[in-house]
């Protein structure tokens, strides 16, 4: 059990003994919290003058505490009942034991919420530091320091960038100041780690708060180019409370074998360029923010595809997103013509063949025949025209594999017969992520020119990369 908890780290294990409140009458319970598993486990004893409302079921919103901290819990699903009769006389007495498992923990030092608001979240995370890397800012605070100035007035913090998201706020990337000194350790200075926060123009639920964050999540490990690792995320209420609520999830702990880098660099301000990279364009922020949600859907889907060990799934996965992204209409005949045409002779038809139904359905199929000019293949080879060819030419895959890749895939998903190797199927699958990157980005609106310099730092791109004695034909 843990005492003066002020926020929930994530990735850590904790236990306490809390207080669960059903309607009035008190329960004692186990709340345990661990990257593998959040639970809540409540018992006690019920009788006619001692009820207890524990829903047998699914509950979207409890409350329990300990000695000085309020949990809030969201979405429980429950794992465990038991009930029994402990005594009959002088009155029933029941036992009860209920365990819940739980998606959401948010840990406050406040006693009222059961209706909690939030006005934005701030993350703390080792991998957007690295995506910030160096920059003139964080030289400006290192000189602001060392002049005694940093503290000594009333200037704000400086920041790397504030973008603002139409309809919803803002988000920063600011640094959080403070000095430190030790004599047992000979150390003292400053410390700014970066802090990335997103704030809302108006008061968000839990529910809401926690998907918004999710959404930023998907974003970020897409750019970033690999799964986004997160020490602590502090949600941001109303006034300036000394401590700060924190969000709690379960999430096992993530070993990552890519290489310590990033794919797109932040690029802001940046004290070097030595690779010549492209600054990464803010308004991608509030473009994917303002994107309908079926956009944002393809990002969290590749997020998921990309967590995927079998490479043939993987494959699936990603060709099906690009397939959609990709997809365009053309018809064979003029449109307007057809439409003229079976218009006017729908009615003979009918008379013709005496079935007027039949007629209306086979004039229907016409038409949508008529705009399947381009199947899957001519779609991607298409889009493929928008990207550099400097790029392309140094793949070991082109336009020429198309046909035989989307054969693959059908090949896959109706159990066809077929002789792959795993490194065969890895190479396809890292082709088409590719390809879905520049189409992903594509969405809001970064140029493909800039990803020509970015994609090659994917994980395991090197697999398609063109070797001096492999022609491909674009």
């Amino acid at each position: 059990m843990k005492w003066n908890i002020e926020q929930l780290k994530l990735g850590e294990t904790y236990s306490f003994n809390v207080v669960v409140d059903s309607h009035g009458t008190k329960f004692s319970g186990k709340l345990n919290l661990s990257p593998e598993r959040c639970t809540l486990i409540v018992s006690g004893e019920t009788s006619q003058d001692r009820h207890a409302d524990f829903t047998i079921g699914n509950v979207d919103h409890l409350l329990c505490w300990d000695v000085r901290t309020t949990f809030i819990l969201l979405n429980l699903k429950i794992i465990n009942y038991f009930g029994g009769m402990l005594d009959h006389h002088p009155k029933a007495i029941k036992a009860f034991e209920i365990s819940y498992e739980i998606e959401y923990v948010i840990c406050t030092h406040s006693h009222s919420n059961h209706n909690a608001r939030f006005l934005g979240f701030e993350l703390d995370s080792s991998l957007i530091a690295l995506w910030v890397g160096e920059t003139k800012t964080q030289h400006e605070i290192i000189s602001k320091f060392n002049s005694g100035i940093l503290f000594g007035n009333r200037e704000a913090i400086p920041s790397e960038f504030e973008q603002n998201i139409d309809g919803l706020g803002s988000v920063v990337i600011g640094y959080a100041a403070s000095m430190h000194f030790s004599t047992s350790e000979f150390s003292a200075g400053v410390r700014f780690p970066p802090k990335f926060t997103m704030m809302f123009d108006e008061y968000k639920t839990e529910i809401e708060t926690i998907d918004l964050f999710n959404v930023l999540r998907d974003f970020l490990t897409v750019v970033i180019g690999r799964k986004i690792s997160i020490q602590v995320i502090q949600l941001i209420s109303a006034g300036s409370p000394v401590f700060r609520p924190t969000l709690y999830f379960s999430e096992p702990k993530f070993v990552s074998s890519e290489n310590n880098y990033v794919m797109f660099p932040l690029g802001c301000n940046p004290v070097r360029n030595d690779f010549g990279l492209p600054e990464f364009p803010l308004t991608s922020i509030n473009a994917y923010f303002n994107a309908t949600s079926e956009v944002r859907t393809y990002f969290k889907k590749y997020v998921k595809y990309r967590t995927l060990e079998n490479p043939e799934e993987q494959f699936l996965g990603y060709f099906r997103l690009l397939e959609k992204l990709t997809s365009q209409q053309d018809s064979f005949v003029d449109e307007g013509k057809l439409e003229l045409l079976l218009t006017r002779s729908e009615s003979f038809v009918a008379r013709y063949f005496k079935n007027a139904l039949a007629t209306k359905d086979l004039f229907r199929r016409i038409r949508k025949a008529n705009k399947s000019k381009l199947n899957t293949a001519s779609c991607i080879t298409r889009f493929m025209k928008e990207l550099p060819t400097d790029l392309l030419v140094n793949l070991v895959l082109g336009k020429p594999d198309i046909v035989p890749i989307c054969q693959f895939r059908n090949d896959l998903i109706h159990a066809n017969r077929i002789e792959l190797d795993e490194n065969d199927v890895q190479i396809r699958a890292k082709f088409i992520e590719v390809l879905l990157i520049f189409a992903l980005f594509k969405t809001i609106g970064i140029a493909p020119e800039s990803l020509a310099l970015i994609v090659p730092r994917m994980h395991g791109y090197d697999w398609i990369r063109n070797r001096p004695d492999s022609i491909i034909t674009v």
